[in-house]
């Protein structure tokens, strides 16, 4: 409904002028964490392990807070052979590598996590420092792929609190057969809530740690890693956040600022093993492209809001970009881009 606003009477008449209910509305960057986890349940930044796109400022410099917008923790230290922001477990030289062959990340090289284990060395890994909306669910569910070259090899994944203490822990037997990519999943779920706050918020503070271990020598490759609450609404989107936005009435959603100027929509449309991802240029990071177009649309009808799409405006996005994706979006099944949309699922 709209907004009656009296602004003087014309032959004892109020004015019929309205304020349009869509000025209520809420505008993001779809990216970054504000996304993820903040609308689609991904705990994990760089779960593909690509190369992280660092933004300079101006003077030259490359601090931190330039190149860093995507993660939780800032301080986090940058180490060889390791895709950043994760963190090494058991670190000595040569363990980690990031070859090209991965199964999700940039369309030109989708790297992966190698960790190399040699006879009789002890568990080596990985880790993040992340965090759980632990004050809504303690159920977990962790995704990945993995392969190996070593005699009985073991992935063990476990969730410790900021002090270190464990809370959730599984292990995971690798196939070595024939050493080819295979899907992984296995739930973790919480002994308790972290009683560590994040930055005063009601997210909980965790580490999240994959570690290797075989009976020889050999590899354990990782990729695509991915970490979400077990209460996701249709298994995607942050429960919390759907139930906020309609508390307050949000009446519009609108998709994207800057970030706008240098998305491609076809980009985020497809399988989700399809979409590439991509350097964030102008805020620094990645950008998975999990939430593409349908999810968004997806995402304001389940929080009841009217979806006003931004067109990006540059070089690199020419206006019969647009059309195409205003086809894709409204078109019916005989237009091009109206059986493109069909074919992913929306009719």
């Amino acid at each position: 409904m709209g907004l009656h606003v009296r602004i003087g009477d014309v032959a004892g008449q109020a004015s019929p002028w309205r304020i349009d209910k869509r000025i209520f509305g809420k505008f993001f960057e779809m990216n970054g964490r504000d996304t993820y986890p903040g609308i689609v349940e991904d705990c994990i930044a760089n779960g593909s392990f690509e190369q992280w796109h660092s933004k300079r400022k101006k003077d030259g410099t490359n601090l931190p807070w330039t190149m860093r917008t995507e993660i939780m923790y800032r301080d986090t230290p940058m180490t060889p052979g390791l895709a950043y922001p994760w963190e090494p477990v058991n670190y000595s030289d040569g363990v980690f590598e990031q070859p090209d062959g991965g199964i999700h990340g940039k369309q030109q090289w989708r790297r992966f996590q190698r960790i190399h284990l040699t006879e009789g060395s002890e568990k080596r890994g990985i880790s993040q420092r992340i965090t759980l909306v632990d004050e809504r669910t303690l159920e977990y569910r962790l995704r990945f792929y993995a392969r190996s070259s070593c005699p009985n090899p073991r992935l063990y994944a476990g969730l410790e609190d900021k002090a270190g203490m464990s809370l959730s822990t599984g292990v995971v037997e690798l196939d070595s057969e024939r050493g080819e990519w295979k899907r992984y999943e296995i739930g973790l779920t919480l002994a308790q809530a972290s009683q560590y706050r994040y930055a005063e918020s009601p997210f909980g503070e965790y580490r999240l740690s994959l570690i290797a271990e075989a009976e020889g020598a050999g590899e354990v490759d990782l990729d695509w890693v991915m970490l979400s609450s077990g209460d996701a609404v249709e298994g995607l989107f942050n429960k919390t956040t759907i139930e906020l936005l309609q508390q307050y009435h949000v009446t519009s959603i609108r998709w994207g600022g800057n970030y706008a100027n240098e998305y491609n929509w076809k980009d985020g449309i497809g399988p989700w093993e399809q979409r590439p991802v991509r350097d964030n240029l102008n805020w620094g990071g990645l950008e998975p492209n999990y939430f593409g177009t349908n999810e968004f649309l997806q995402f304001c009808r389940l929080v009841g809001a009217e979806p006003l799409l931004n067109v990006g405006f540059s070089y690199d996005l020419p206006p019969e970009l647009a059309a195409e994706w205003v086809e894709y979006v409204n078109g019916d099944t005989s237009t091009p881009m109206g059986k493109l949309r069909a074919e992913h699922g929306y009719p």
